[in-house]
């Protein structure tokens, strides 16, 4: 059976320090397996392992962007610089951006939401219809204000022009 003892490294042959050196597992498989072939493929190992790390590069990702509830994700790649879309079910639209982009820091630039249609309303969003009903409103009091103070203001009044030769009109209140 092994053993999980720390081995004593004071008491290490001189041919197992010069096979190893300074490297802990080579040592510690040395040591414990009494086998320098052994440690010599911990070895090989250790450096490739070491080769790798060196060699690598830094990868960013974005993670799986929010779910995508009532649609369908479009694109599979969330690394830094690419970008994903959704399309929405059928009786649902998008609600914010379409296209999402996994910045250099690893960051969605939005969330995805796809909101259901009001079924009376057909295939115009409630807030459009909302905005569009508040504006026609705010037209119909604005004229009836306007026709109101236009009335009220027009008492008999006359008005007075005086027009020097080539100006423009000036109208004079007495």
């Amino acid at each position: 059976l092994p053993s999980f003892i720390s081995p004593n490294f004071d008491e290490v042959s001189p041919a197992v320090l010069s096979l190893c050196g300074d490297s802990f597992p080579c040592l510690f498989d040395a040591v414990t397996t009494n086998s320098l072939t052994f440690a010599n493929e911990t070895l090989m190992v250790a450096s490739i392992v070491e080769e790798i790390r060196n060699d690598s590069v830094e990868v960013i990702s974005c993670g799986f962007p929010n779910d995508a509830e009532n649609g369908l994700l479009n694109g599979y790649d969330f690394f830094a610089g690419s970008t994903v879309s959704i399309t929405c079910n059928p009786g649902y639209y998008t609600f914010g951006p379409v296209r999402l982009y996994c910045s250099e820091d690893g960051i969605w630039s939005g969330t995805f939401k796809c909101i259901m249609l009001e079924p009376s309303l057909g295939f115009v969003p409630v807030p459009i219809i909302f905005t569009l009903v508040v504006v026609c409103l705010l037209g119909i009091v604005g004229g009836i204000l306007l026709k109101y103070f236009l009335k009220k203001n027009s008492s008999n009044k006359r008005i007075v022009y005086i027009v020097p030769p080539s100006r423009r009109i000036i109208p004079l209140y007495p």
